[in-house]
């Protein structure tokens, strides 16, 4: 079966005769729906001196946990050593749930070969029953009304006598299952009541009902304590005591309040206690095991054939007090319990951490009314009224956050979510990292959202009016989980993320007939190349955080080039971090946020901390004598120089990222490799080969040198960006020989970017990698060069706002197509996310362009939008002036609407007709004959991005 090739049987030696013969007997004893709540844990009210004894005489592991909070899943995560995406048990039994496959190796049938008799008192609770073959079967229901409890001793007594061999029975008590029957058969004999006991702690909360059901479930308590009391009379009369290992345990947590059926440790922490045969008393051990840990342990003390690819720990050492390093994380799940309460989630916790993974965001929880209404009155009034930060924790629980984050050793019972916390970003990413190779490593099936999806429309299938019907549910999990459809061994796409400076479309693949891009060019063929995408703002920072947040920038609060994102959104998770968050490695090659100061650096984002990312030396910005002797950033404008590529920054950004690409080529994780270039930014400098691939006088001069006519002042900002470099005048006027000389260096800053593009896609091709790799390549910012009359970007047309944008996919079908939807860099974010099967990210303000890669012809954006600030008063400073430049782009026209930012007065107007005018060179906004137009592009730009989407 396809399960079992996971799962390999390898043979060990058996033991010698005489070892054999002192293998011990063992007693797996398992109580139900009970955390730690024992005398010997630590809780002051409930009364269980047997088990308090047995703890005194061997190991009481303090931090024990079991796989899934859950019955079914907890039991077979036990028996087979396995977690339950691992082994098929997902859900309980009584719900159709069970194993992937019967031949699943488990622990019955590798003490039944090794020569144990077996034996199980209690239900099994797990499908298929047939595939634990036990020797001795008794009191196979569940028994929640405790009737005849006293036979669980009984028949044990008669399994104990039976035979000499070596045994394993598991006795499966009903206690401490719902319903609190305070008291059975006189026992307790004084059974608790509310006014006796205080709520358990992690609830945080307090009321009389709350009390009662506590002093009932430590009642149940007190009587599982006496019935395995009696159970290890009846093992002592049988003398086989002094050689058995007495092994007991919780099957997981209390059906209470943030316990059963939750991820939280009141569902997953459970008692462990291990005593008899030789284990010595010692001390509470701290160390994180779980159930897992019993197969490997069992099968080495039993002797029996070692099982290959089992995902615990043999406790062995743990018992003989042998130093050994111990594991550093644990990691549980949670699917399904009944139809009731479908919620996968995912956890990792260390010493002194915990990270939950939501998996189904943006979802509603089942599992917190199932549990509030089913068992608790009143409880929203309690919880309304409880202080914080315990309201804010059962508030949240009925939609939580994709990530919760807890720290254990401040907050034991989670009421504070650290996730969103700065302070803890590393170990938010630390965690991050070590659940997403957790989850690869198991091989989970639900890394595919599908399969969440799927299963969950299975689940939903059986509800009735809200109500859950068994025989409406239909189960197909087990032959789609690890379908090759579903196969979950293949690696996610890897993502290589091209960031080109001042890039306006000055490529072939743009119909520019004079660009040498083959490179570029190349890439388009194998992709989709979208001719109409826009900026957010004409200037390095703000385009570059719209695009990484996935924010635009009026809720990024950036309009400059110092402010970094995260004083206005200290929370936010950017593109890379969402990758990162997904089990990617993230890194940072070049400038890819703003390269200078703050701006350049966001720790959360990276993997490892960028390199290249800020750079102000001369010697990697020029390379001629001249301008290397001299004074400031700003030297000549352009150098043409005879040296090797990587003389400037651009080349060495390219050796770096082509010898990244080689060592994550290496890695079992899948990449997000950002690399970015700075040309053609200013000034116009690259090898000289890069040059003489152009005639000058083939170079276009500029179509247009004037100012658009009638458009207002402030529209049109100055030169500052080209002003200081020692070649240009300081009067602003360049002869056509400078303009010529500027427009032919940055053709060739635009070749040499190609260049090392070309050296990306080889390495891509060399390493065997294209076929994985989402390819996108995005300028940050349009620029112009002399057209208008104006230098560089920030302003609002159409050359500084326009940019190249290609995407290369895995598998594409439509390769090679342009698309003229109109779409902007904030769709970047949700557009890789989709891409590469991540979930959908929260809040962005963009949207996927994936229906456009299937079909370039598809309506789309009804506009695109960006903007620009302004300052009418004469004031020069960065940043936001006095006004806002507020464009929309449509398929025939480009609006702007230049408002006060106090008042938000339209205080001008530009209107420009793309087909009588595409070189805007006339603003007809106050022109007669356009009022209706203007008012039109007014309610459309008022009505903002999301009135523009695309219908779905």
């Amino acid at each position: 079966m396809k399960r079992l090739a996971l799962f390999l049987w390898h043979l060990v030696s058996l033991s010698t005769a005489s070892a054999i013969d002192k293998r011990p007997n063992i007693l797996l004893i398992v109580s139900e729906d009970n955390g730690p709540e024992l005398g010997c844990y630590g809780e002051p009210f409930v009364q269980t001196p047997v088990l308090d004894s047995l703890a005194a005489k061997g190991v009481r592991f303090e931090r024990a946990y079991v796989p899934q909070a859950g019955c079914s899943q907890s039991r077979a995560a036990l028996l087979t050593g396995l977690y339950p995406h691992q082994n098929g048990q997902i859900g309980l039994a009584t719900w159709k749930f069970g194993l992937y496959d019967d031949k699943t190796p488990n622990l019955i049938r590798s003490l039944k070969q090794a020569g144990y008799r077996t034996g199980i008192i209690g239900k099994l609770h797990i499908n298929p029953k047939s595939a634990f073959p036990f020797d001795f079967k008794a009191i196979s229901k569940s028994n929640f009304s405790r009737k005849g409890l006293e036979d669980y001793a009984r028949e044990a007594s008669k399994f104990l006598k039976a035979g000499e061999e070596p045994f394993f029975l598991s006795v499966n008590y009903p206690d401490a299952h719902r319903p609190f029957t305070p008291q059975v058969d006189g026992i307790p004999a004084n059974p608790l009541t509310g006014a006796d006991v205080k709520p358990l702690a992690y609830f945080g909360i307090d009321s009389p009902d709350l009390r009662q059901q506590t002093a009932d479930y430590y009642n149940c308590m007190a009587r599982l304590d006496s019935q395995i009391g009696e159970l290890l009379k009846a093992l002592e009369s049988s003398g086989k005591r002094d050689n058995t290992l007495i092994i007991y345990l919780g099957d997981h947590g209390a059906d209470l309040l943030r316990g059963k059926r939750t991820s939280y440790e009141g569902g997953i922490r459970i008692p462990l206690i291990i005593a008899g045969n030789g284990v010595m008393a010692q001390p509470a051990r701290n160390e994180l095991v779980s159930t897992l840990d019993l197969m490997p342990t069992l099968l080495e003390l039993s002797g029996a054939q070692a099982i290959g690819g089992l995902p615990g720990r043999t406790l062995t050492p743990l018992l003989k007090q042998k130093p050994i390093e111990w594991r550093q994380y644990l990691y549980t799940e949670f699917h399904t319990h009944s139809a009731h309460n479908y919620y996968p989630q995912r956890t990792v916790r260390d010493d002194r951490f915990k990270l939950i993974h939501n998996l189904m965001l943006d979802m509603v929880n089942p599992g917190y009314a199932f549990t509030n209404r089913r068992f608790f009155e009143d409880l929203e009034e309690v919880i309304d009224a409880a202080p914080e930060p315990i309201r804010s924790a059962y508030h949240r629980m009925p939609k939580p956050p994709e990530f919760e984050l807890y720290d254990l050793h401040k907050d034991p019972h989670e009421f504070v979510n650290l996730a969103q916390n700065p302070a803890q970003a590393e170990t938010l990413g630390r965690l991050q990292t070590r659940l997403q190779d957790w989850r690869n490593a198991t091989s989970d099936p639900m890394l595919r959202s599908a399969n969440i999806s799927r299963l969950k429309g299975e689940i939903d299938a059986c509800l009735d009016n809200g109500t859950a019907q068994k025989d409406l549910l239909e189960l197909n999990y087990r032959d789609y989980f690890f379908s090759e459809a579903s196969d979950t061994t293949r690696k996610p796409p890897n993502v290589l993320f091209i960031a080109v400076d001042d890039l306006r479309p000055a490529l072939g693949c743009y119909g520019d007939k004079a660009a040498i891009t083959p490179n570029i060019d190349s890439l388009a063929k194998r992709g989709t190349t979208f001719l109409r995408a826009y900026c957010q703002q004409a200037v390095c920072s703000p385009s570059r955080l719209s695009l990484m947040t996935g924010r635009r920038p009026d809720t990024t609060r950036v309009w400059d080039l110092g402010t970094h994102f995260r004083e206005a959104l200290p929370d936010v998770v950017t593109l890379p971090q969402h990758f990162k968050n997904h089990g990617y490695h993230t890194r940072s090659i070049g400038k890819i946020y703003h390269g200078g100061g703050k701006p350049s650096k966001d720790p959360p984002s990276w993997s490892k901390s960028p390199l290249y990312d800020f750079v102000r030396d001369p010697k990697v910005r020029y390379a001629t004598e001249a301008n290397l002797s001299g004074q400031g950033l700003k030297r000549a404008a352009s150098e043409t120089a005879d040296v090797p590529d990587n003389t400037y920054i651009d080349g060495i950004v390219c050796d770096a990222a082509v010898q990244d690409l080689e060592d994550l080529q290496r890695t079992a994780k899948p990449f997000f490799l950002a690399v970015g270039f700075r040309k053609p930014h200013l000034p116009f400098c690259a090898p000289k080969k890069y040059w003489d691939l152009y005639q000058r006088e083939d170079i276009p001069a500029p179509k247009t040198t004037s100012s658009p006519l009638d458009a207002p002042e402030f529209a049109l900002r100055s030169w500052m960006e080209l002003e200081g470099y020692t070649d240009i005048p300081t009067s602003g006027k360049l002869t056509s020989q400078q303009i010529q000389e500027l427009r032919h260096g940055y053709y060739a800053c635009v070749s040499y970017i190609d260049a090392q593009v070309g050296r990306l896609l080889d390495t891509l091709d060399k390493l065997n990698l294209t076929d994985n790799t989402i390819i996108c390549l995005w300028g940050d910012h349009g620029f112009h060069l002399g057209e208008q009359g104006l230098w560089t970007k920030s302003n609002n047309y159409e050359l500084s706002t326009r940019i190249p944008l290609i995407l290369s996919v895995p598998k594409q079908e439509n390769r090679g197509v342009a698309t003229r939807g109109l779409v902007e860099l904030v769709d970047l974010y949700p557009t890789l996310a989709d891409l590469s099967g991540l979930p959908m990210p929260k809040d962005v303000e963009g949207t996927s362009l994936r229906p456009l890669l299937a079909d370039s012809n598809r309506e789309w954006k009804a506009a695109a939008f960006s903007q620009f600030p302004r300052s009418y008063q004469g004031n020069r400073h960065r940043g936001q002036g006095d006004i806002m430049g507020y464009a929309m782009r449509t398929d025939r026209y480009r609006y702007v609407e230049w408002q006060d930012l106090k008042s938000t007065k339209v205080i001008a107007r530009e209107l420009y007709d793309h087909a009588s005018d595409a070189d805007e060179m006339r603003n007809l906004a106050e022109l007669s004959g356009h009022a209706s137009k203007v008012q039109e592009m007014s309610e459309s730009l008022a009505a903002g991005w999301q009135a523009a989407l695309p219908s779905p």
